[in-house]
């Protein structure tokens, strides 16, 4: 064993190396261990330096009145350069010193500061007291590392959003990185105001091209039926195109609230994936036994082989969570679907493939289990002018109704088609194009307990014309019209089959609709615009025995915008059989400058004005009687009035004023707490939501926020977070 190891020691003395002369060279990847060799003389020819007046000594040029050096991937310019290259030297120097109004352009960054020092070699270098900015995010350090990588750190460095030396706001950490695709990362971070520490954050990684989304902000309310809370928003991942923020919302005499909403979306592809939830204690004002609240709500979409996935899951504990804990929204939002969508896009047709679900039971939802839609792209019959289209659905349907509504779930397997043929003539002036289709429906089940087939005609004919009268300014068009739809008898009743569907109550209808749009067209500057344009139109219905007169109502349409910053609009309903008004909706908006905008809105509806999924489809006064329809919910009989105002009387102050107040509201169904459904009016409401805002510290934006709401409900709330300004 001693032989071996003495072996071992001694078998280097007989290598071959140590008898080369001269001795062979490593390869390595530090440049002062090499020659000098052919990269080197690449990087000189390729730096270009121009100086005022310079002065030139044993390789050194040098000069006190300002000059601009530029490499590749490299730029500065400043009063006092120091250019030195010395090739000849062991081991070479290669490097330039910069003092004096500093301006450096190192790849994707532009940087200032007081002393410069780069080495054209290790393409390394530093910059004393260093910043940058990406507004409005400005950052520096006591010194700033330009590394061959292309990073940037700043030794105690620091980030804010103040463009001066005076730092109001400012994160300082021990070292902050910044990567060339503008991603800022750190660790240890301190939040200062006004050099008064405020917090303490473990880490932070910062997209500077995400200027929308601030890292962090927070907000304090008061008031109301959730009291005094406070909430702090972190942006706690920002890992390449995954992004995360979480959410801590402290409800004082209530509990703790916390979220986390994350969204991934590459660059290079059209994935999207969007989520966020939220879980709270012992605050609900509807059960205040109820103390674990919740929602888990998200997004998704994605392409694959031309076949898109677009999906979407929104699961809440209670009806009031989405309202509850959104302190700025004044419309309050409600929970939304869970669905999943598959859709194939071609020339000449669309496909898709829908499935959706109940999560939330106290929701009324047509679920689809699933549904498979096919629908053609009008396409021409050869050599007859005529046009066809066509849709085509078969699934499983089952209708759930919410558990605090007394009613039984029903469900079906159904096909549905819809073919429809028209074909235009043009008679002069005259557009006249008759219409035919066809609408089957098969159902697997239906009240009876059977199977059940609809089927229904259609025929139709359209009669459109043009009348103009032109000008040098403005252009007149006088757009007369009249649509006429038959649809026959159908097979089975609305009694005698399920409805899922505005798509399955088809019945028997005749009617007419005339009217005639007028519209004036101007010229203007950035093109044609059209200030005014009215529809003035009524239906006729024949031989309906639920409608006596032929012209039950009238309608009018108006827009009127006769300048960009002022729109007035007109949507109203004359009830000829009753003499008086069905609806009037009007609105007013003008924009009397850039600090000053203002909007009123009146809104009523008599009694016979029905609330309609589709206000154009007239099924249903066909197939109800008036007096079936003012017993229901569907008499949609209100007055409203809405009020809304903008103001900026100062550059760094705005005022915002939101008001609505209802009165005069018909019935409505409600349920008692024995779960009987009883019929009761409406109360009058008064509500409205004022907002004052602030640029604090050049970026950063204040809000003062106050609700009052329907269920007298008042909320304060104070916020502070990033504003970056126009795009």
């Amino acid at each position: 064993m001693r032989f071996l190891f003495l072996l071992l020691l001694a078998a280097p003395l007989f290598g071959e190396e140590l008898f080369t002369d001269p001795p062979l060279i490593w390869k390595a990847d530090c440049y002062n261990c090499l020659p000098i060799e052919v990269p080197l003389r690449e990087i000189e020819s390729n730096v270009f330096v121009d100086l005022n007046n310079p002065f030139y000594e044993d390789g050194i040029l040098s000069t006190d009145e300002g000059g601009v050096l530029t490499a590749p991937n490299f730029r500065v310019q400043a009063e006092r350069l120091v250019y030195t290259r010395n090739m000849e030297h062991d081991p070479p120097i290669f490097t330039v010193q910069c003092e004096g109004k500093i301006l450096v352009d190192y790849r994707e960054w532009v940087l200032v500061g007081d002393y410069l020092y780069y080495d054209f070699i290790t393409h390394t270098g530093f910059l004393v007291n260093g910043r940058t900015a990406q507004p409005p995010w400005y950052v520096g350090g006591s010194e700033v590392l330009l590394l061959d990588s292309g990073d940037l750190m700043a030794i105690n460095g620091y980030l804010t959003t103040s463009e001066g030396e005076h730092k109001d706001v400012a994160i300082t950490s021990p070292s902050i990185t910044l990567s060339p695709n503008r991603v800022i990362t750190a660790k240890q971070l301190n939040f200062w105001v006004e050099k008064i520490p405020f917090f303490w954050l473990p880490k932070l990684r910062l997209d500077l091209e995400n200027r929308h989304r601030s890292p962090f902000s927070v907000k304090f309310g008061w008031g109301g039926f959730m009291g005094s809370h406070a909430t702090l928003l972190y942006r706690f991942l920002n890992w390449g195109d995954l992004k995360g923020i979480a959410r801590l919302d402290g409800f004082f005499g209530h509990g703790l609230g916390g979220g986390i909403e994350t969204r991934y979306n590459p660059r290079h592809r059209p994935t999207e994936i969007y989520t966020r939830s939220y879980y709270a204690h012992d605050i609900s004002i509807s059960d205040p036994q109820d103390r674990d609240r919740y929602r888990l709500q998200g997004t998704f979409y994605d392409c694959i082989k031309d076949i898109s996935i677009n999906g979407k899951y929104d699961y809440v504990s209670d009806p009031n969570m989405a309202s509850d804990f959104e302190i700025r929204d004044f419309d309050l939002p409600t929970a939304g679907k869970t669905q999943i969508e598959f859709r194939r896009q071609e020339n000449g047709w669309i496909a898709n493939l829908i499935s959706r679900v109940r999560l939330n039971d106290f929701q009324n939802i047509n679920q689809e289990l699933p549904t498979f839609g096919l629908y053609l792209h009008p396409f021409e019959i050869p050599r007859t002018g005529i046009i066809m289209e066509n849709t085509f659905q078969a699934g499983f349907l089952n209708y759930v109704f919410s558990d605090d509504v007394i009613a039984n779930d029903f469900h079906s397997a159904r096909i549905f088609t819809y073919p429809r043929f028209y074909r235009p003539f043009f008679i002069g002036p005259l557009t006249i194009t008759p219409e035919a289709g066809f609408v089957g429906i098969g159902y697997t089940n239906s009240p009876g307990g059977s199977s059940a087939g609809q089927a229904i005609g259609e025929l139709g004919l359209r009669c459109d014309t043009s009348l103009s009268n032109s000008t040098p300014c403005y252009k007149h068009v006088i757009e007369p019209y009249l649509h006429y739809t038959y649809l026959t008898q159908p097979r089975v009743s609305d009694d005698h089959h399920f409805i899922f569907t505005i798509n399955d109550g088809y019945d028997r209808l005749n009617l007419l609709r005339l009217g005639i749009e007028n519209s004036l067209f101007v010229k203007a500057p950035c093109g044609i615009r059209r200030p005014l344009w009215i529809d003035l139109w009524t239906n006729a219905f024949f031989n309906e025995k639920t409608i006596p007169q032929a012209i039950p109502k009238g309608y009018v349409n108006i827009e009127w915008q006769p300048y960009e910053c002022l729109f007035f609009g007109i949507n109203g309903g004359w009830n000829f059989k009753y003499k008086e008004t069905d609806l009037f909706n009007s609105r007013l908006d003008w924009t009397l400058s850039n600090n000053l905008a203002f909007g009123v809105e009146y809104r009523y509806n008599s009694k016979y004005d029905w609330r309609k999924a589709d206000f154009y489809n007239f099924i249903l006064e066909t197939i109800r009687t008036e007096q079936e329809l003012l017993d229901s919910p569907l008499s949609f009989r209100r007055q409203t009035a809405l009020f809304r105002i903008f103001a900026r009387p100062t550059p760094d102050w705005t005022a915002q004023f939101d008001l609505r107040f209802g009165w005069n509201r018909g019935k409505q169904l409600f349920i008692d707490e024995n779960r009987e459904i009883f019929r009761g009016k409406q109360k009058n409401f008064f509500e409205y939501q004022l907002e004052l805002s602030r640029i604090l510290f050049q970026h950063w934006r204040f809000q003062f926020i106050y609700e009052k709401r329907e269920a007298d409900d008042n909320r304060f709330s104070v916020s502070l977070k990033l504003d970056p300004g126009a795009p």
